[in-house]
């Protein structure tokens, strides 16, 4: 069983919550396939690195890096299908409660995308597709 920090429960603001390393606990397929079995097993062996303004996969070069000016936190807008994947796999009511985390431009446009724009909060996992997987990660616990 794993246990983390509810961030519902954290004083910290999710976009600084969410900075720090990750680890994969698991994934799972959702449909087209952009990276290999061989490339999508490689990524849950290694570390996600998000910082303020940029995120990065340890070790996995044939995933583009992403730099952006800041996080946009908002509430999952369940009142339309937006076309993520993710929407397959939760109903609206779960849905609803995951915190939509966008990596954004000066302005505030999305400033990345494909496997490299949007991630999901569901409690402490952190939720995000990348080369037609979806991957689930767990923060890293400082020692």
């Amino acid at each position: 069983m794993i246990f983390g920090l509810n961030i519902s429960q954290s004083k910290q603001s999710p976009d600084s919550y969410i900075l720090g390393d990750w680890h994969c606990v698991k994934h799972d397929y959702r449909g087209y396939q952009k990276f290999s079995l061989k490339q999508a097993e490689a990524i849950k062996k290694i570390i996600l690195k998000i910082k303020q303004n940029g995120f990065s996969y340890s070790k996995a070069d044939f995933v583009e890096k992403c730099d952006f000016i800041g996080w946009q936190a908002s509430k999952y807008d369940t009142s339309e299908q937006l076309g993520y994947s993710i929407e397959y796999r939760y109903q609206k009511t779960e849905l609803a409660k995951l915190l939509k985390m966008t990596p954004v431009d000066k302005k505030g446009n999305l400033s990345c995308y494909n496997e490299r724009s949007t991630f999901f909060l569901k409690g402490d996992i952190l939720i995000k597709t990348c080369g037609g997987y979806r991957f689930y990660w767990l923060k890293v616990k400082k020692k």
